[in-house]
Protein backbone atom coordinates (compact mmCIF):
# COMPACT_ATOMS: atom_id res chain seq x y z
CA UNK A 1 0.00 0.00 0.00
CA UNK A 2 1.28 3.45 -0.89
CA UNK A 3 0.89 5.83 2.00
CA UNK A 4 3.60 8.34 1.21
CA UNK A 5 3.17 11.95 0.15
CA UNK A 6 4.11 11.75 -3.54
CA UNK A 7 4.87 15.46 -3.70
CA UNK A 8 7.46 15.04 -0.96
CA UNK A 9 8.88 11.89 -2.59
CA UNK A 10 9.26 13.85 -5.84
CA UNK A 11 10.90 16.84 -4.12
CA UNK A 12 13.34 14.65 -2.21
CA UNK A 13 14.26 12.67 -5.31
CA UNK A 14 14.71 15.84 -7.38
CA UNK A 15 16.99 17.25 -4.68
CA UNK A 16 19.01 14.00 -4.63
CA UNK A 17 19.53 13.90 -8.40
CA UNK A 18 20.63 17.54 -8.39
CA UNK A 19 23.03 16.86 -5.50
CA UNK A 20 24.35 13.71 -7.17
CA UNK A 21 24.58 14.99 -10.74
CA UNK A 22 23.89 18.73 -10.82
CA UNK A 23 23.29 19.84 -14.40
CA UNK A 24 24.62 16.44 -15.44
CA UNK A 25 21.14 15.14 -14.62
CA UNK A 26 19.72 17.23 -17.46
CA UNK A 27 22.54 16.17 -19.77
CA UNK A 28 21.80 12.53 -18.91
CA UNK A 29 18.12 13.09 -19.66
CA UNK A 30 18.76 14.75 -23.01
CA UNK A 31 21.23 12.01 -23.99
CA UNK A 32 18.49 9.44 -23.42
CA UNK A 33 15.80 11.54 -25.06
CA UNK A 34 17.84 12.15 -28.22
CA UNK A 35 18.88 8.51 -28.40
CA UNK A 36 15.22 7.47 -28.27
CA UNK A 37 14.31 8.99 -31.65
CA UNK A 38 16.13 10.37 -34.65
CA UNK A 39 13.17 12.75 -35.19
CA UNK A 40 13.51 14.13 -31.68
CA UNK A 41 17.29 14.42 -32.05
CA UNK A 42 16.86 16.27 -35.36
CA UNK A 43 14.30 18.68 -33.83
CA UNK A 44 16.87 19.74 -31.21
CA UNK A 45 19.93 19.77 -33.49
CA UNK A 46 20.22 23.57 -33.54
CA UNK A 47 19.17 24.08 -29.93
CA UNK A 48 21.25 25.88 -27.33
CA UNK A 49 21.49 23.02 -24.83
CA UNK A 50 22.43 25.26 -21.92
CA UNK A 51 19.18 27.15 -22.53
CA UNK A 52 17.29 23.85 -22.87
CA UNK A 53 18.58 22.66 -19.49
CA UNK A 54 17.48 25.92 -17.84
CA UNK A 55 14.07 25.68 -19.49
CA UNK A 56 13.62 22.07 -18.39
CA UNK A 57 14.51 22.96 -14.82
CA UNK A 58 11.97 25.79 -14.91
CA UNK A 59 9.38 23.55 -16.53
CA UNK A 60 9.60 21.09 -13.64
CA UNK A 61 8.61 23.90 -11.28
CA UNK A 62 5.68 24.93 -13.48
CA UNK A 63 4.47 21.35 -13.92
CA UNK A 64 4.76 20.66 -10.19
CA UNK A 65 2.83 23.86 -9.43
CA UNK A 66 0.03 22.66 -11.70
CA UNK A 67 0.03 19.25 -9.99
CA UNK A 68 -0.37 20.96 -6.62
CA UNK A 69 -2.87 23.67 -7.55
CA UNK A 70 -4.66 22.34 -10.65
CA UNK A 71 -4.58 25.95 -11.90
CA UNK A 72 -3.43 26.62 -15.43
CA UNK A 73 -1.07 29.51 -14.82
CA UNK A 74 0.22 31.92 -17.42
CA UNK A 75 3.57 30.09 -17.24
CA UNK A 76 1.99 26.71 -18.01
CA UNK A 77 -0.11 28.17 -20.78
CA UNK A 78 2.98 29.83 -22.27
CA UNK A 79 4.87 26.52 -22.24
CA UNK A 80 1.88 24.74 -23.80
CA UNK A 81 1.48 27.37 -26.51
CA UNK A 82 5.23 27.33 -27.22
CA UNK A 83 5.12 23.54 -27.72
CA UNK A 84 1.87 23.76 -29.71
CA UNK A 85 1.21 23.59 -33.43
CA UNK A 86 1.65 27.30 -34.10
CA UNK A 87 5.17 27.38 -32.66
CA UNK A 88 7.36 24.30 -32.03
CA UNK A 89 4.63 21.81 -33.01
CA UNK A 90 5.91 19.13 -30.67
CA UNK A 91 4.39 15.77 -31.56
CA UNK A 92 2.10 14.80 -28.65
CA UNK A 93 3.37 11.21 -28.90
CA UNK A 94 6.81 12.43 -27.86
CA UNK A 95 5.59 13.23 -24.35
CA UNK A 96 5.42 9.52 -23.51
CA UNK A 97 8.99 9.15 -24.76
CA UNK A 98 9.95 12.23 -22.73
CA UNK A 99 8.42 10.76 -19.57
CA UNK A 100 9.99 7.33 -20.08
CA UNK A 101 13.43 8.88 -20.70
CA UNK A 102 13.00 11.05 -17.62
CA UNK A 103 12.07 8.02 -15.51
CA UNK A 104 15.10 6.14 -16.83
CA UNK A 105 17.32 9.10 -15.96
CA UNK A 106 15.92 9.32 -12.44
CA UNK A 107 16.42 5.56 -12.09
CA UNK A 108 20.09 5.98 -13.04
CA UNK A 109 20.83 9.22 -11.16
CA UNK A 110 18.84 8.96 -7.93
CA UNK A 111 20.90 6.91 -5.46
CA UNK A 112 17.70 6.09 -3.54
CA UNK A 113 15.58 5.23 -6.57
CA UNK A 114 12.62 2.93 -5.92
CA UNK A 115 9.38 2.30 -7.81
CA UNK A 116 7.62 4.83 -5.57
CA UNK A 117 10.09 7.48 -6.74
CA UNK A 118 9.21 6.79 -10.36
CA UNK A 119 5.51 6.98 -9.50
CA UNK A 120 6.08 10.31 -7.76
CA UNK A 121 7.83 11.81 -10.80
CA UNK A 122 5.18 10.54 -13.20
CA UNK A 123 2.36 11.69 -10.93
CA UNK A 124 3.84 15.14 -10.40
CA UNK A 125 4.58 15.88 -14.06
CA UNK A 126 1.87 14.04 -15.99
CA UNK A 127 -1.04 16.41 -15.27
CA UNK A 128 0.88 19.34 -16.77
CA UNK A 129 1.89 17.22 -19.75
CA UNK A 130 -1.80 16.50 -20.31
CA UNK A 131 -2.46 20.25 -20.40
CA UNK A 132 0.23 20.64 -23.05
CA UNK A 133 -1.24 17.83 -25.15
CA UNK A 134 -4.70 19.37 -24.76
CA UNK A 135 -3.51 22.76 -26.04
CA UNK A 136 -1.87 21.03 -29.02
CA UNK A 137 -5.07 19.14 -29.84
CA UNK A 138 -7.17 22.30 -29.47
CA UNK A 139 -4.96 24.24 -31.86
CA UNK A 140 -5.10 21.35 -34.34
CA UNK A 141 -8.90 21.29 -34.17
CA UNK A 142 -9.03 25.05 -34.66
CA UNK A 143 -6.78 24.81 -37.73
CA UNK A 144 -8.93 22.05 -39.18
CA UNK A 145 -12.09 24.08 -38.60
CA UNK A 146 -10.52 27.13 -40.25
CA UNK A 147 -9.43 25.13 -43.29
CA UNK A 148 -12.89 23.59 -43.63
CA UNK A 149 -14.49 27.05 -43.85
Amino acid sequence: MISRDLEEVFRQSYARVLRARGDGFFDDFYDRFFAASSQIRARFAASDMERQRRMLRGSFAVLLAFYLSRRVTADLEAIAVRHGRADLDINPEWYAVWMDCLADTVRADDPEFAPLVELAWRTALSPGIEVMKFFHAQSQRAEEADSAN
